[in-house]
Order: structure tokens, then C-alpha cells, then sequence
């Protein structure tokens, strides 16, 4: 796989540092058997991960990446490659169930069908039950040949170490201004306020900013929230009045499974908000807050109902003080 002189795509933007590890792993035909990407979500590891397996298992792949043209690269874009898997939680489960993990285990242990390499995607690693995360484990320890096992989280210390310790690690960084402004304009038709509106909440997330760009009216009404929000947080708001913007954002949806993923989604947004309001005089209650939406992040991941769960960070951040059973932040 010569890439000399060729600039390799593999539809991630902005991200040199991951990009040039990547290459250098193919240009010296010495992939590691399991990956762990981090970075903030839709910071566009799905897409890196998503790239790099149908680069690998491609018909026509070239120095500049994948074809997405041949069978194999069209059944992976459509995510039905019988060698290309996407483990993600079902409806109904807060985490990945061990039970997946294990009918990827039979998967992996079968030839691959079309493509080179039998290849697992995690998008939210981070969101594997501790059975799960240790039967993956076994699989990391004694890898099958000509298997690729690709993990994506938050962070490194969001998986279990020694989950994460068995793989090579690749961190992808928030876009800067321009870069996300050019990336945004090139794969959407947004202008004006709405393309304006979509940049200053994206926090350098492409990801974030193309979807919420693709729902008509959508980010009209999300940067309501988010000044609702933000409002409900401060010092002079009611403990009444936090309870009723947790109320908003707790019911927002139509669905169950709807209302559990836009308050996962509005409480990282803040977690990023927070940490771009972050000042040298303030490091330790930033890392408190910090603390005390990644506790309310863990409960709505797990069984815990939505409401209560984003009651209970919204008191906590208004009151300065941690949730019941939170953790101590780390300084």
C-alpha cells in the first residue's frame, strides 16, 4: 500500500496527527490488531474508523483511499458487509451486553467472506458493561488472524484500562474555526444565521454541525435550549426553575429512546461548554462541574430514568455542589 507523496482519505478532515499514524501503520504493512480512537463526539471517529475498513477491504484501493465503488466498499457506506461489523447498543439496553460481544467472537472466528480482514467497530467503547469490556478482552489478548478490532471513546480512561492498554491509540482533536467552517459549507447547503449558529455551538465538531444543520429549524430551537440552559445553571436561577429546564431537556423527544439520546446530547454539549468557559481562577470548580455532567452522562448511559438524572445535575451545577454518590474530580 504505497502512499509516498499521496495525501490518503478516508473522509476525517483536520486531523494531521491521527492521519499521519494511520499511514504510517499501512505504509509499514504493521496494523495493529485493535485501535482506540478518542475524542470529543462526532469529532469524526466513526468516519475515520468507517474509512479505514473499507480502505482495507477494498477491490480498487489506491494510495489516495478507498474506492467506495467496489461491492465491498458499498456494502460497508450501507453498513451490511458481512466482514464489517458495527457494534453499537440495541434499543432497549443503556450499554453493550455481553452477548454481542460474543456472537462477534463466533463472527471473527469465521474466514472473511469478501474482504481481507474481519473487521469490529465500537463506536462507544466506552459504553461496554464490565462483562463485556472483559470477554472483549480475551479476544484483544489472542486476536484471530487478519482481524482488526476498532474502539472509539471520549477518552482513554473511559474504557478499562486494560481494555484500552491492548490497543494503539489515536486521538482526533476538535476542528479549528476555518477548518470546520470549510468542511461544514463543503457537505451541507447551510448559509447565513443557521450556518453561523451551527459553528459557534459545534465546538469544532463537524459531526455535531452537519447533523443538526440536515433538520430543518433544528438549531433555532437547540440554541434556545442552550440559553435556557446555560440561564438555568447560573447562581441567580431557582432550584424551581432548574427543575423546569431539566423537565424541557428530559422530554425533548417522542420517543423513550428518543428523550434518553437528546439529554445525553444536550449534557455534552454542556460538558464542552463548560470546558471552553474554563479559567486559570476557576480550574477546580470546572473540574467539579466537569465531574458532575460525566456522573449524569454515566447514569443516563446506564438504566437510570432520564429525568431525574438531568434534575439531578442540573441542582448539583446550580448549587455548586456533586450529585449524591458522584466521584471527586480530578485536578
Amino acid at each position: 500500500m504505497g502512499l509516498a507523496g499521496v495525501t490518503l482519505d478516508l473522509g476525517v478532515r483536520g486531523q494531521p496527527a491521527a492521519m499521519r499514524l494511520v499511514e504510517v501503520m499501512l505504509a509499514s504493512r504493521r496494523l495493529p490488531h485493535a485501535l482506540l480512537f478518542t475524542g470529543p463526539p462526532h469529532s469524526g471517529k466513526s468516519t475515520l474508523m468507517r474509512g479505514l475498513a473499507a480502505y482495507l477491504n477494498c477491490a480498487a484501493a489506491g494510495p489516495s483511499g478507498p474506492c467506495w465503488h467496489c461491492p465491498s466498499c458499498r456494502r460497508i457506506a450501507d453498513g451490511v458487509d458481512f466482514d464489517v461489523r458495527s457494534i453499537e447498543v440495541q434499543e432497549g439496553h443503556g450499554r453493550i451486553q455481553i452477548e454481542q460481544v460474543r456472537e462477534f467472537e463466533r463472527r471473527v472466528a469465521l474466514t472473511a467472506v469478501g474482504g481481507l480482514f474481519k473487521i469490529a467497530m465500537f463506536p462507544s467503547a466506552h459504553l461496554l458493561t464490565e462483562n463485556a469490556a472483559n470477554a472483549l478482552l480475551k479476544t484483544l489478548e489472542q486476536p484471530p488472524p487478519h482481524t482488526l478490532i476498532m474502539l472509539a471513546a471520549p477518552t482513554r480512561d473511559a474504557i478499562l484500562t486494560t481494555v484500552a492498554s491492548r490497543c494503539s491509540h489515536l486521538r482526533l482533536y476538535p476542528l479549528a474555526a476555518g477548518e470546520l467552517r470549510a468542511l461544514v459549507v463543503e457537505r451541507t447547503d447551510a448559509s447565513g444565521p443557521d450556518l453561523e449558529l451551527a459553528l459557534e455551538h459545534a465546538f469544532g465538531r463537524p459531526g455535531w454541525a452537519i447533523d443538526i444543520l440536515s433538520k430543518p429549524g433544528q438549531i433555532n430551537e437547540f440554541a434556545r435550549q442552550v440559553e435556557t440552559m446555560l440561564a438555568a445553571i447560573g447562581p441567580d436561577c431557582s432550584d424551581a426553575d432548574r427543575l423546569q429546564t431539566a423537565a424541557d431537556v428530559a422530554t425533548s423527544g417522542r420517543s423513550a429512546a428518543e428523550r434518553r439520546r437528546n439529554a445525553i446530547g444536550m449534557l455534552e454539549w454542556l460538558e464542552l461548554a463548560l470546558a471552553a468557559r474554563r479559567l486559570p481562577d476557576r480550574l477546580e470548580r470546572w473540574a467539579a462541574d466537569a465531574a458532575t455532567v460525566r456522573s449524569g452522562l454515566t447514569r443516563l448511559h446506564g438504566n437510570t430514568m432520564v429525568r431525574p438524572a438531568v434534575e439531578a445535575v442540573f441542582l448539583a451545577l446550580g448549587r455548586g455542589q456533586p450529585i449524591a454518590g458522584q466521584s471527586s474530580a480530578k485536578t
